[in-house]
């Protein structure tokens, strides 16, 4: 059974995972790290430490806790770029996924010769592989990931920051408990502000916010329908026209003066859209949250229209929430305004073998997890761990991620390798 269980047919070198602060995680992308396990040895951790970090987390946690972490978080105290295997069968489905974490490298060495297989993978389930100078093997499971969205997301640590402008607005909605113990966490948001001022923190607002989420389509999104006709696109920082269909946003264009019977003429159909997409985001909370939301958006829109009514008032319309935030790289990666991009077929940008994220898509289940642990005498890499100290010091560790299913590892030479969702 184990033979079978572990055969692979070939190993390939993906790139390399940069990162400059010093941690590398993965996660469900709906979850991102929000209960991570975090660890690590720092510069030059070996494996006692590591495990020893572990061991104290794991006490503590009295095992049950230990087993409820849906990511990991890595500090490994050193910026650089970590190689990345994608190991396949004979039809190019994706069985495993191995991700260095412990020991950078700026070597362009491909890593798919033979004898990085025997090192990366064959040796921890076949005792006869024997090398001169590895040695110190150890193997540890860690859990079993939860995949809940079917979307595996690598990175740099722990990504999920909307910034000082996103938590306030989610704060509120944390508050009324809307994403609290939910798998359907937003991955982006618009907030559409009706204001007469351009500043959102220095202004009397009346504010509607709309979760951007990978489980909605273009016509889950009530705003989207009651604002048909005064979206106009626009372009963030400038970009030059010829990159409009990678980076547009929507804003209002406000020289379409909104018209009250068409608001009033849209809006039943808009709660019922609304409607729709609550029950696909919050399944067990339904009622409670759609009579939150319903209110907020009934609010939003009669505030409009009461101001419309009113000739001596002069607000505009604003979309403030959709300007790209830098530190929120996952909107910008899925998000052209409502339309998301085809997450059934996944390309990753990268420059010569390094990257800073990768998302992969996967089936919804359980995925066991494992470190791997080795040491390398004489070992003569340039790795940022190097510098100044003995490699020796240095343990090799990899985070493990086995039995996958749903996807196929495809390839061409306009955009290289890609991610392709299987049909089974």
């Amino acid at each position: 059974m184990t033979k079978l269980k572990y055969k692979i047919e070939k190993f390939i070198h993906i790139g390399n995972l940069y990162t400059s602060i010093a941690q590398l995680g993965f996660a469900d992308l709906l979850e991102q790290y929000r209960n991570p396990l975090k660890f690590g040895g720092g510069l030059g951790g070996n494996r006692e430490e590591i495990l020893y970090d572990l061991a104290s987390q794991y006490e503590n946690h009295k095992n049950s806790k230990f087993k409820k972490y849906n990511s990991i978080i890595f500090n490994n105290g050193a910026d650089g770029s970590y190689p990345m295997w994608i190991g396949v069968d004979k039809k190019n489905k994706i069985k495993k996924i191995i991700l260095e974490l412990n020991v950078s490298t700026y070597e362009e060495t491909p890593f798919n010769d033979p004898n990085d297989r025997k090192e990366i993978h064959d040796q921890f389930f076949d005792k006869k592989i024997k090398f001169t100078n590895v040695g110190n093997l150890k193997r540890v499971k860690l859990f079993n990931f939860k995949l809940h969205s079917g979307y595996l997301f690598f990175s740099c640590g722990g990504m999920y920051d909307f910034g000082p402008y996103y938590d306030e607005l989610m704060t509120k909605w944390l508050d009324k408990k809307f994403f609290v113990d939910n798998n359907s966490h937003p991955i982006g948001l618009m907030n559409f502000v009706y204001s007469d001022k351009e500043i959102y923190s220095h202004s009397k607002v009346s504010n509607y916010i709309e979760p951007l989420s990978i489980l909605l389509e273009e016509k889950h999104y009530p705003t989207k329908y009651l604002f048909e006709g005064y979206f106009k696109d626009d372009y963030n920082w400038g970009i030059l026209e010829n990159y409009k269909e990678d980076y547009p946003k929507i804003s209002i264009d406000n020289k379409k003066k909104l018209s009250p019977a068409v608001l009033k003429k849209r809006l039943n159909k808009a709660y019922k859209i609304l409607e729709d997409q609550t029950k696909i985001l919050f399944k067990e909370k339904f009622k409670d949250v759609f009579k939150i939301r319903k209110k907020e958006l009934e609010n939003f829109i009669q505030n409009i229209l009461n101001n419309l009514e009113n000739k001596n008032e002069k607000k505009i319309l604003q979309i403030l929430g959709n300007k790209w935030d830098q530190q929120n790289d996952i909107k910008e990666i899925f998000y052209r305004g409502y339309k998301k991009i085809n997450l059934d077929t996944l390309y990753f940008k990268k420059t010569k073998n390094i990257f800073d994220n990768i998302i992969i898509p996967f089936k919804d289940k359980k995925y066991p997890v494992y470190l791997h642990f080795y040491s390398v005498s004489e070992d003569d890499k340039i790795t940022s761990q190097s510098f100044g100290r003995d490699d020796d010091v240095t343990d090799y560790v990899k985070i493990v991620i086995e039995d996958l299913e749903g996807c196929e590892l495809k390839h061409n030479y306009d955009k290289g390798y890609y991610f392709k969702k299987s049909k089974n």
